[in-house]
């Protein structure tokens, strides 16, 4: 073997030998957490609200408040993150404003969630006076997975054939570059 060949094989094992022992104590993490608290949760653990400043009872509160939070970040997103990724792949031409909209969409997906909460609470709790509400987590949440949906819409029509496309103009498919409402990006035509 090379001496190149062998450096590899040594770097190789150790991140192997690395990898495996972070799995190891993920999995040991894991299974202290379930062993210790499988006894605890129970259905009335679940459905209860809490008692005596939050040190017994249930969890009832936490998980209807995250359910809606989670709903209400999506109902924001959701729709302004897929008609963005439409409108950058299908509508703008490749210019400087297409590329801008890419290089903004990918910095704020790798901006540290700290960063959007500490902005979520400056806009929305503070200025915007929402106080500490689902409102406001909702919309900073929202603001969050905002560049990741935009971006996996845009990966998502970039993968659709242009074939297709063009198939779809054959069969009477207008693109509506005049009017580029919801209503033109959303209607189905037979």
């Amino acid at each position: 073997m090379t001496n190149k060949r062998i450096h590899q094989a040594i770097a190789f094992g150790t991140f192997r030998i690395i990898s495996l022992s972070v799995v190891a104590i993920l999995f040991v993490i894991l299974g202290f957490i379930v062993v210790r608290g499988f006894s605890v949760i129970s259905w009335k653990f679940l459905t209860s609200m809490p008692e005596d400043g939050m040190t017994k009872g249930g969890i009832y509160p936490a998980i209807v408040g995250t359910l809606c939070l989670i709903a209400g970040s999506m109902i924001f997103a959701f729709p302004i993150g897929v008609l963005s990724g439409i409108y950058i792949n299908e509508y703008l031409t490749d210019s400087w404003l297409k590329r801008f909209m890419r290089t903004m969409t990918n910095n704020l997906a790798g901006v540290p969630s700290i960063v959007f909460g500490l902005f979520g609470m400056t806009l929305f709790v503070n200025t915007l006076k929402f106080g500490d509400s689902i409102i406001a987590g909702s919309l900073t949440l929202g603001l969050m997975v905002l560049p990741v949906i935009i971006r996996t819409t845009e990966e998502a029509l970039k993968s659709v054939d242009d074939t297709l496309r063009l198939g779809s103009y054959a069969l009477g498919r207008q693109k509506c570059r005049q009017y580029a409402g919801l209503y033109c990006l959303l209607r189905i035509q037979i």
